[in-house]
């Protein structure tokens, strides 16, 4: 595989990768982390940048290829809540994969200033760039990318994940057009079938009512989002019925039924 355009330079290094935890006082968990150093990548580019850190687009130097690098910073990682969002994102990311419609987390590592998920590299942007560029798509278009999102649900589903925050923004695209599921950030596991929680996270457009109202909850909060995708990949726009909180306790929300969109789309 030839070099991408870009400004090759090293990851910039704080010491050579060894064995660490995130300490809370409050936490005993501990990450686990493999024999990568930040020697063994060179950066091209950066892809994103969040809260916590930022994503590179990073070659792999011992086998010449590409992928991506989601780096946090340590100084930043200061609650427990962060520290259960990052071992929950990788727990489920070694949990679901490999899965041909989700996003691979390859492996991880630390330096002394910072913690490195090595993820695949999904070349095509987000279904969110896709849709701003596009304002909507066709009815056949539409359906194919819902195939994907469902066998991505399905795959995570049925080892008892719930996504949590299905949204355009955390859905990916790969270089054949197939759709990817990404960021477990605000994911739970141990939730079968039936189980259900009651934690409000999530993207208010995307969120289930029972999600916006402190209710118990199960699964089928990801499905409510997809419902919500793929009205917004038909028309352009999130229905303004999806936004909340809702007046009066009527909560209402339009978008084409889903399993006549995604029929004989697999």
């Amino acid at each position: 595989m030839g070099p991408l355009p870009g400004d090759y330079s090293p990851i910039p290094e704080d010491s050579q990768a060894e064995e660490m935890t995130v300490e809370e006082a409050e936490t005993t968990q501990e990450l686990q982390f493999s024999s990568f150093t930040a020697k063994d990548f060179r950066r091209i580019k950066v892809l994103g940048r969040g809260s916590f850190g930022k994503v590179l687009l990073v070659e792999y130097l011992p086998a010449n290829i590409y992928c991506a690098i989601k780096v946090l910073k340590k100084d930043n990682i200061d609650s427990t809540d962060d520290i259960e969002h990052i071992l929950t994102e990788k727990q489920i990311g070694q949990l679901v994969n490999p899965h041909s419609f989700i996003v691979d987390l390859y492996a991880t590592f630390s330096t002394k200033n910072q913690l490195f998920f090595i993820m695949e590299f999904v070349a095509g942007g987000s279904l969110r760039t896709h849709l701003m560029r596009s304002k909507h798509f066709d009815l056949q278009t539409t359906k194919f990318y819902a195939a994907c999102i469902t066998l991505g649900l399905e795959g995570i589903h049925s080892k008892d994940v719930i996504h949590r925050d299905l949204k355009p923004g955390n859905l990916l695209m790969d270089q054949d057009g197939y759709i990817k599921i990404a960021d477990f950030g605000m994911s739970k596991t141990g939730i079968g079938y039936g189980d259900r929680t009651n934690t409000m996270v999530g993207s208010p457009a995307y969120m289930a009512p029972e999600v916006v109202m402190e209710e118990e909850y199960s699964r089928a909060i990801d499905w409510w989002a997809l419902g919500v995708i793929v009205y917004e990949m038909l028309l352009g726009t999130v229905s303004s019925n999806c936004h909340w909180p809702a007046i009066g306790g009527c909560i209402k929300v339009k978008y084409c039924s889903l399993s006549i969109l995604i029929k004989h789309s697999v």
